[in-house]
């Protein structure tokens, strides 16, 4: 019986844990020029970038993404509304550039707080970092980057992605 329980824990440890997930990168700032880390990482990009975020003003990530954008890569976005009514914000130079973005509140009328980036349908850019110039330069912000979680991740951009914006 004991030997039967331990095969049990051992396969549902098996289940719940990956065996090649890593971290991949792992940027702060401000001392850690995240937003150039960001943009490598959006460089690096072939297919798709889907991403959910509060704050967007760093002139270096909108640039990378209008460059992806460019060369063929599928490019969505979605935006807190009472952010991209700042003075600062980027979404119009996106939008005019043709990146989808779609400006809304959070689910339940609250704030659209999500800081998320999925790669290619396989690498997740996720953390404390506000695609902005403060957080760039002033706040104690982070992130990492990920390569078990896409699927996750890009389950919950489709569900923001497919809401109306309000």
């Amino acid at each position: 019986m004991a030997q039967s329980n331990l095969k049990v824990v051992c396969c549902l440890a098996m289940v719940v844990l990956p065996l090649q997930a890593r971290t991949l990168d792992t940027c702060f700032s401000p001392l850690g020029h995240c937003d150039q880390v960001m943009a490598s990482w959006i460089n690096a990009s072939e297919k798709t970038l889907d991403g959910a975020i509060y704050g967007l003003t760093d002139d270096a990530i909108a640039q990378a993404l209008i460059a992806a954008h460019k060369r063929g890569v599928r490019v969505r976005l979605v935006h807190d509304r009472t952010q991209a009514a700042g003075r600062y914000d980027v979404a119009q130079e996106l939008l005019l550039a043709g990146i989808p973005v779609r400006i809304q509140r959070g689910t339940k009328g609250g704030i659209l707080h999500d800081k998320f980036l999925v790669i290619d349908g396989t690498f997740v850019l996720t953390g404390s970092f506000n695609w902005t110039a403060n957080a760039t330069r002033k706040n104690d912000e982070n992130f990492v980057v990920v390569d078990d979680q896409a699927p996750k991740f890009e389950k919950e951009f489709e569900r923001l992605w497919i809401r109306q914006s309000q």
